[in-house]
């Protein structure tokens, strides 16, 4: 009795008579267990699809978060560098590179220093060395009678000898070391005028040239970066000098040593100012020297 593959399609009554039997509700079973199983693989081929969506989508996750690290922490190493740029190329510290140009800053601020703290403490020295308030009024103002005229003349005389500002400046370095060791072993009042007459012609010419020669030395775009590193080395080193002289002055109760120590100081600039400038004058005729670059 089947046809079409089904099971029954009629329906044996009790009188042996037979009706057609409706099969939609087995039909509809049918069909929703069919739809039911492709839902199902639909669904678990879906929830595959998904999971491997979802995984896909955290390792990018992973991989996004990773690089943001990275980004955040190249980003704040060179936001520090940035910073250190910045200040670097606002002061100009390349030119420290310059191994003349640091000879002159330290040189010229240890002198400077040391001068500063001498011309502070001359009449306390004058003082201490006996002599009366009257008679160090009259050397101070012979010390300052010579730094005047000094200051108005020795441009002439610079000129007139053809002297640049470096060797001016290393004239007067000597002339105000030559002094000092006078005030040492002088304890006339005669002698003691004349040498603070020179004295002052000595930091006149110190005072005229101290700030000539490093703008002699650097471009006109670097003379105010040159200067304001001489400026905080003299700053520098007057922290450091002023409580070491009055220490000594402390422990051998007068200012003999600090004087000495004082002249020492300068003394080691003139050495290293005029050593410096043989090697660079030593270096300018090698490279004028005819052949050289083909040697090099």
């Amino acid at each position: 009795i089947g046809t079409n593959g089904l099971a029954a399609k009629v329906k044996l009554n009790e009188d042996k008579s037979y009706s057609q039997v409706k099969l939609n509700d087995e039909e509809s079973k049918f069909e929703n267990m069919t739809s039911s199983t492709n839902s199902k693989g639909s669904t678990d081929s879906f929830d595959n699809g998904s999971a491997s969506e979802k995984l896909k989508s955290d390792l990018a996750e992973d991989i996004q978060d990773g690089d943001n690290k990275d980004r955040q922490a190249s980003g704040e190493t060179r936001k520090h560098t940035t910073l250190f740029t910045r200040v670097a190329d606002f002061l100009d510290l390349k030119l420290l590179q310059d191994t003349t140009l640091l000879v002159l800053v330290l040189g010229l601020s240890l002198a400077v220093a040391a001068e500063t703290t001498f011309s502070f403490s001359t009449p306390l020295i004058l003082l201490d060395m006996n002599f009366g308030t009257d008679q160090t009024a009259y050397i101070m103002s012979f010390i300052t009678v010579g730094d005047t005229l000094t200051r108005f003349l020795c441009p002439f005389v610079a000129d007139w000898l053809r002297l640049e500002a470096r060797s001016m400046y290393v004239l007067g370095l000597c002339v105000v070391l030559m002094s000092r060791f006078s005030i040492l072993i002088t304890s006339n009042f005669q002698m003691m005028l004349g040498i603070g007459l020179c004295l002052g012609m000595g930091k006149g010419i110190r005072s005229v040239y101290m700030n000539l020669v490093v703008p002699a030395y650097v471009s006109i775009d670097k003379v105010a970066s040159a200067l304001a590193l001489q400026n905080l080395g003299v700053g520098v080193i007057n922290l450091l000098i002023s409580p070491l002289l009055g220490f000594l002055k402390d422990i051998n109760g007068s200012y003999s040593v600090s004087v000495i120590v004082l002249n020492m100081a300068t003394l080691l600039v003139i050495v290293v100012l005029l050593a410096e400038s043989v090697l660079t004058r030593r270096k300018k005729n090698v490279r004028l020297k005819p052949g050289s670059s083909h040697s090099q």
